[in-house]
């Protein structure tokens, strides 16, 4: 199992989506995973836990990230979290991410309501 995902005809490195989400100051951690698309592929689905105190609007998110990441690599979905579940060495346990796509932002819905 690879931690990356073909997103339109291009390999996105989950590494390096969630390197650039931690940055965001209002982002403690995340994790990416790859979700099935309307047509081929995948889309990325990125859930975020808040830092203490703050909170995340997953639409800023996108576009904070849409100025730091090729457009392909922009998560279509975002997902904001209480916590993660981790491993006894504190990795995420990303098999456990949902992969539903109602339970999050979604940046194509957006698009389309404008």
């Amino acid at each position: 199992m690879t931690d990356s995902v073909r997103c339109r005809g291009e390999n996105v490195s989950a590494w390096e989506v969630e390197h650039v989400a931690a940055e965001h100051e209002a982002v403690e951690d995340c994790a990416m995973i790859g979700v099935a698309a309307d047509v081929g592929e995948q889309d990325i689905k990125l859930f975020v836990k808040p830092r203490a105190g703050a909170s995340i609007d997953p639409q800023a998110l996108s576009g904070w990230l849409g100025q730091r990441l090729a457009p392909y690599q922009n998560p279509r979905y975002i997902a904001v979290v209480d916590e993660f579940e981790r491993t006894a060495s504190q990795r995420i346990m990303k098999h456990r991410l949902s992969p539903r796509l109602d339970d999050c932002w979604d940046r194509a819905a957006m698009a389309l309501e404008r």
